[in-house]
């Protein structure tokens, strides 16, 4: 178990035998959620929400900025989840659930 758990937080992962479909669909995911949170959040903000994240607070404002950290994050995503379906599903649903928070708060201010 321990082993698994190490596998998965590595920075090396472990790459298994995974199809080049499943792992380009992984990582479509992971972009695509990491869309809607860069758009959602810069809407929001722009109409008047407040960023609850304390980390990314102070960035949120400058939309160039944002976008940067943004595509970094992404290609680190994509890199470590990268023929780790389980982890890109994971990490995917999590940002997923971030952006359809977002669309709530953003129905709420329209």
């Amino acid at each position: 178990m321990s082993t698994i758990i190490r596998n998965f937080f590595s920075l090396r992962p472990v790459r298994k035998n995974v199809p080049m479909r499943v792992a380009k669909f992984g990582a479509a995911a992971i972009v695509l959620s990491q869309l809607l949170d860069y758009l959602t959040t810069t809407i929001g903000i722009r109409l008047g929400a407040v960023e609850t994240n304390p980390l990314m607070a102070p960035v949120v404002s400058n939309w160039a900025l944002f976008l940067f950290i943004k595509a970094v994050a992404t290609s680190f995503l994509v890199w470590v989840t990268w023929r780790r379906p389980v982890a890109a599903t994971l990490i995917s649903g999590l940002y997923l659930l971030v952006g359809i928070s977002n669309l709530l708060v953003l129905s709420r201010l329209l």
